[in-house]
């Protein structure tokens, strides 16, 4: 009398089972409800585990998890549900390498026999550019807060002379304490304040910029 299951029976009867499963593009496992152990793997789930399927057969899924609480959080939720359906989770090859997968969960019943189906897609490319996304808008976020801070030493530090250039242009221009003596004295103060007074408002206009960019730009109607 065979020791395989039903299913191990189905698929080694059936060829075009066998072609379909090493051939689609998941990595396919059925085990046992009862006790974990994995009764048929396909091409895939082999290949993206770095396992013979051989060797997997008659294993115990929990050996393929990176994480146990995953796991346990996978049974949960099957228990719950009787379906896991697109869960992130993380797998491991025999060398230690993480898989990060994209995982789906379904019992099939086969005669007397309750089996678990457990499908999953590797994500690991997606999930290493979404760390650079992450690292390269956290690098973005540091450059625009010392940015921010630039511009703020900018308005003391450029603020605070123009002040007085403007203000003692203003006096001279005025000749408050008496005339300027030749005329195109005179034209260069205006000149003078005419440009402090062109550079403020230019610097003005940038801070107001980075006002607006960091969202505490306040409307006067």
């Amino acid at each position: 009398m065979s020791n395989k299951s039903s299913f191990e029976q189905l698929m080694s009867h059936d060829r075009r089972l066998q072609v379909f499963n090493d051939t689609v593009p998941a990595g396919i496992m059925v085990l046992r409800v009862d006790d974990g152990s994995v009764v048929f793997t396909n091409r895939y789930f082999n290949d993206k585990l770095g396992h013979d399927g051989g060797e997997i057969l008659g294993a115990n899924w929990a050996d393929f998890f990176a994480d146990a609480d995953d796991r346990q959080k996978l049974m949960v939720e099957f228990v719950e549900k009787k379906v896991v359906r697109g869960r992130e989770i993380q797998l491991k090859r025999p060398d230690g390498e993480i898989i990060w997968s994209l995982v789906s969960m379904s019992e099939i019943p086969i005669e007397e026999e309750s089996l678990l189906l457990f499908a999953f897609t590797d994500i690991t490319p997606w999930k290493h550019t979404e760390a650079a996304l992450i690292s390269a808008k956290e690098k973005a976020d540091l450059a625009s807060r010392g940015k921010s801070e630039f511009l703020a030493n900018m308005s003391h530090d450029l603020r605070t002379p123009l002040s007085a250039i403007i203000g003692f242009s203003d006096v001279m221009k005025g000749e408050v304490f008496g005339p300027l003596g030749d005329p195109k004295y005179l034209e260069y103060v205006n000149d003078i304040n005419a440009s402090g007074i062109h550079l403020l408002a230019l610097i003005n206009d940038i801070l107001d910029l980075s006002k607006i960019e960091a969202g505490k730009s306040e409307l006067h109607e």
